[in-house]
């Protein structure tokens, strides 16, 4: 090629080059956010697991369903099973409850299994129902009965489901975790709760599109609790109870009462298990939340918890740290009384009730521990201290058939007042009357905390009465005890026929209820006492002993019985 004269070939292959330099080096080609965004709208509305219909469309074919009992059309059809579970009418009430047209759907979503692509359409809506299905307190035994009979249809159809092409993505991970179609469905999940790993669960609701209101995420945490409840070793429980107890709160999903109380219940049957019990707060937190004071709510802890071990445990926490926070907050120079504070829980085991009568102070002060005070005390237990002074306070504790004041001010004397004369009320906020004169009046014994050590004292005059020393068993009917009535030696008698025979005519007349009356009639018995209840012929209930025996007289003094010279003590 003549000089001077450019190639054309170079000369197109660098305006080429130049040209095409900016899209050889973009970092992206294209509008891939665009792209992204379309893939995830037909990834929605072909192969996603959430319902890409109208709620008011499902709420409109499922009403007509329930009017008519018919289905007109197909889209109808699978309109109605993403809507058995919804709510409807002024009762409520759901397809899946109604015992005619749940199975009436089931028969119509069966009969297009011939054509497997409607069916996979209304199978996505069936197992949608299913796994949103909330399962709270509400749920009636119909739906409960029919939910599980959709569970079982849901199994048996998905290997026709598997079958039809292409296979969605929500059926592989239906297929991956065909454990939520069998019993005991979320089992599986519980191991990696126990390590606090909610990753699998969460993908699985993604994948599924598992509301938070649905039964999974309420069996997965049960399974969970029931795991740790499961637990042999008392050191492995313990460490895992923390996050068990987490679960439970429902912060991280939300969880009905009932589903709460239940595993509540297991971690504290658990718990009683162990052979030593050291306070467990966050325990006791949850156990108050869910059933309330044992002492209380009663009713509430034999239906969900049902065994005594856990409700004394419990009891006896609540019952001591109310004393504690007594003698800590309420001393009336507010330094904290340690040997008071030390010596009225040993009696917590026999302390049946307990009341607060606070003074203005402590009754109305909005400082934040008062507040919080008055909140674990609880409303129902808590009086107005009647007097000038409002700086002072005092408890109240029920043990067997009397009432004990012990008071926040130092130097005050305790008194012991026998239940038949005590005259104050002990309704919430009810307003007491607890002058020296006024406890007198009643018939109360004054004991005063000097001079040391006064605890021996205190016990002297309190436990002959109630037949129980601290660190004793709780009194029960049927505890036999071989120390004397007065806590000395004693050799028991065997007993006579004769006593034999009253004390059997005496145990088919149940008039006491009191648990302390009914362990001293069995410690009597024990010592060969002859006892003879006679109040079913209108008569008393008789104990046939002397008066020689002091500390027998003071139980039975205590206890309301007269001594009527030889034929023995007597009460009605």
């Amino acid at each position: 090629m003549p000089a001077g004269l450019k190639d054309p070939v170079l000369d197109l292959r660098n305006s080429l080059r130049g040209a095409l330099h900016d899209s050889f080096v973009a970092p992206v080609w294209g509008a891939p956010e665009v792209m992204h965004q379309a893939l995830k709208e037909v990834k929605k509305r072909f192969d996603s697991a959430e319902a890409s219909v109208s709620e008011k469309s499902i709420a409109a074919s499922v009403w007509a369903f329930r009017r008519t009992g018919e289905l007109e059309s197909f889209r109808d059809l699978k309109y109605t099973c993403y809507g058995l579970t919804l709510r409807q009418g002024k009762d409520e009430s759901t397809l899946l409850g109604d015992e005619k047209l749940y199975p009436a759907l089931i028969d119509e979503v069966h009969g297009v299994t011939k054509e497997p692509r409607k069916f996979r359409k209304c199978y996505q809506g069936l197992l949608n129902s299913y796994l949103n299905f909330p399962a709270d307190d509400s749920s009636t035994d119909v739906e409960k009965r029919n939910w599980e009979h959709l569970q079982n249809y849901l199994r048996k159809q998905l290997r026709l489901i598997l079958t039809v092409e292409p296979v969605a993505s929500w059926i592989l991970v239906l297929k991956a975790h065909e454990n939520l179609l069998k019993p005991n469905p979320c089992r599986r999940y519980a191991e990696g709760l126990r390590q606090g790993k909610w990753d699998e669960l969460e993908e699985l609701a993604q994948g599924l599109a598992i509301s938070s209101a649905s039964w999974v995420w309420k069996e997965a945490v049960l399974a969970h609790v029931q795991a740790v409840a499961d637990i042999r070793a008392d050191i492995a429980f313990r460490q895992e109870l923390d996050l068990a107890l987490h679960a439970l709160e429902g912060k991280r999903v939300p969880l009905g009462d009932e589903l709460r109380k239940t595993g509540t219940a297991s971690l504290l049957r658990r718990y009683a298990r162990c052979s030593d019990h050291p306070q467990h707060e966050a325990l006791l937190d949850q156990a108050l939340h869910c059933f309330g004071k044992p002492w209380l709510n009663r009713t509430a802890w034999d239906a969900y918890v049902g065994d005594e071990d856990a409700l004394r445990l419990i009891d006896g926490w609540t019952k001591t740290g109310l004393i504690q926070d007594f003698f800590q907050l309420l001393a009336d120079d507010g330094v904290a009384d340690l040997s008071r504070m030390r010596f009225w829980p040993q009696f917590v085991p026999v302390i049946s009730d307990i009341w607060f009568a606070m003074g203005s102070y402590a009754h109305d002060s909005r400082d934040p521990k008062y507040l919080k005070l008055r909140q674990r005390i609880g409303r129902e237990r808590i009086l107005k201290f009647a007097g000038s002074s409002y700086t002072n306070n005092a408890f109240i504790m029920r043990i067997g058939p009397f009432y004990l004041i012990e008071f926040g001010q130092k130097g005050r004397a305790a008194y012991l007042i026998h239940a038949d004369r005590w005259r104050e009320p002990l309704t919430p906020g009810a307003s007491v009357q607890l002058a020296v004169h006024r406890l007198q009046s009643m018939g109360g014994e004054q004991m005063r905390h000097y001079p040391l050590p006064w605890e021996k004292t205190f016990c002297n005059v309190i436990c002959p009465r109630i037949g129980w020393w601290p660190g004793s068993p709780p009194p029960k009917s049927t505890v036999r005890r071989t120390e004397s009535l007065a806590g000395r030696p004693m050799e028991s008698k065997k007993k006579s026929p004769s006593t034999q025979r009253d004390t059997a005519a005496g145990a088919a007349h149940d008039t006491e209820e009191d648990p302390f009356f009914a362990a001293l009639m069995s410690r009597l018995e024990s010592f060969g006492m002859k006892i003879e209840d006679l109040r079913p012929r209108g008569g008393c209930l008789w104990v046939r002993a002397d008066s020689k025996d002091l500390a027998l007289n003071r139980l039975l003094l205590g206890q309301g019985f007269t001594y009527s010279g030889g034929n023995g003590w007597w009460k009605k």
